[in-house]
């Protein structure tokens, strides 16, 4: 897995990965669980996406604090 890792002063992220054949949205769906300052970003296809938004709808999650693109269909 490519995961870029750095250190902010009161930054850390955290990278959610698949390890079996669960899906991306699966996945963050799974292990997912964000704290009241979170900021999510993801990006996958649009099925996997349409997945992440429903996550975040779900937790409450508003806007300008998530990030969710389509990178293919």
């Amino acid at each position: 897995r490519d995961c870029l890792s750095f250190e902010r002063g009161g930054f850390d992220m955290r990278w959610i990965t698949r390890s079996d054949t669960t899906t991306l949205g699966q996945t963050l769906i799974k292990d997912g669980a964000l704290g009241p300052d979170a900021f999510l970003w993801f990006a996958a296809s649009a099925q996997e996406a349409a997945m992440a938004r429903a996550f975040a709808a779900d937790q409450d999650i508003d806007k300008q604090d998530r990030y969710i693109a389509t990178y293919w269909k």
